[in-house]
């Protein structure tokens, strides 16, 4: 009798026509760490005029010599709308390269699935697109960490964004000398945010206009290497991963004190929903920020605190003192500085744009 592993629409069946015993028989696994989106990403090569992999991934290994019907069911993985484009891939393990056996198998388009009768090879299985698929949710054109002191900030750009609820980040963090991790092992990565607890990582729905975003990792230490993931997820609740990035924290940068006041460049601008104000203080400081808008009127007061020698990071979220959206236009971010131990003064404006 067949065997069915995983949920309807994302699963596979395997039917033995030998004869299994003791020693001869199969191993069966499905891993999914998302929705069964479409990856941009994966660990080794994929076959020519392959662009994308479905976030599944079907297991059937063998133990002695067994021979079986196999079925894969595509129907209900997230991001596949272009059947005909859909090819089977294969590896035999986390780390080796993919190839492509779809003309092995029988392609049901109308039905998603692929089938083989007495087969005798078996593998790691997902399904791909090829070139000419539906594009991406989101085009991403820009995906960065940088260390700043203690911190990492992650920057990203989107050229354009088709129904994105927003993103989330992932981390996988290794302890320096230590072996690399595979890509068997996504379980041990973690979320550490989402759009849903962060408003900074809200998407922009449907848009053609680029967007630029950031967040700031503030939970690290030394002597690990990071491995930041980068997911959208659609009006559907598809979760695609767009691209990752490792960076290894340097213990020169970890403790540098800047040598100057330095207030760097506002971040997106223009901007939508948040900008990013940096501050470097080579002494403690009293600082005051305070957003006006083009008449002059108050918005609100984004700073008024004393801060320590090093570098910040402050996000203003568009929001007025009232904690309602502010309209789309130009503002003002005026800077009052006070240098707590040489007692120089900085007062300055910078404008910004935020968008609708």
């Amino acid at each position: 009798s067949p065997t069915t592993l995983g949920s309807v629409g994302q699963c596979f069946r395997a039917t033995i026509t030998s004869t299994p015993n003791t020693s001869n028989f199969l191993n069966l696994y499905q891993h999914v760490s998302g929705l069964g989106a479409v990856l941009a990403a994966d660990v080794g090569s994929w076959p020519a005029g392959i662009v994308k992999r479905a976030d599944i991934i079907w297991g059937v290994h063998s133990v002695g010599t067994v021979t079986a019907n196999l079925v894969f069911d595509y129907s209900q993985v997230g991001g596949i709308e272009s059947p005909e484009l859909i090819r089977l891939i294969k590896r035999s393990s986390g780390c080796s390269e993919w190839e492509d056996v779809s003309s092995e198998f029988s392609h049901n388009t109308a039905a998603k699935t692929f089938s083989i009768v007495g087969n005798s090879s078996f593998s790691e299985y997902s399904v791909a697109t090829q070139e000419g698929d539906n594009s991406l949710p989101v085009e991403l054109s820009e995906f960065s960490a940088k260390q700043e002191l203690k911190t990492v900030s992650l920057k990203w750009i989107t050229d354009s964004e088709i129904e994105n609820l927003g993103f989330i980040l992932e981390r996988h963090s290794q302890k320096m000398g230590l072996p690399s991790f595979d890509g068997a092992q996504d379980d041990v990565r973690f979320q550490i945010a989402s759009y849903l607890t962060h408003e900074g990582l809200g998407g922009q729905g449907s848009t053609n206009e680029m967007s630029a975003y950031e967040f700031i990792d503030e939970d690290l230490n030394l002597e690990m290497t990071y491995i930041y993931y980068l997911y959208d997820v659609s009006y559907q609740g598809a979760k695609t991963l767009l691209d990752s990035v490792s960076i290894i924290l340097d213990e020169t940068e970890w403790d540098r004190i800047p040598d100057s006041f330095s207030f760097g460049n506002l971040y997106p601008n223009p901007f939508n929903p948040q900008i990013t104000v940096p501050l470097a203080l080579p002494e403690s400081a009293e600082i005051i920020i305070t957003i006006y808008d083009i008449r002059g009127r108050e918005v609100r007061t984004l700073c008024h605190d004393n801060y320590p020698a090093g570098r910040h990071t402050l996000l203003w979220n568009g929001t007025n003192s009232a904690g309602k959206k502010a309209a789309t236009g130009v503002y003002v971010i005026s800077y009052r500085v006070k240098a707590l131990e040489s007692g120089e003064r900085f007062h300055f404006n910078r404008k910004v744009l935020k968008l609708e």
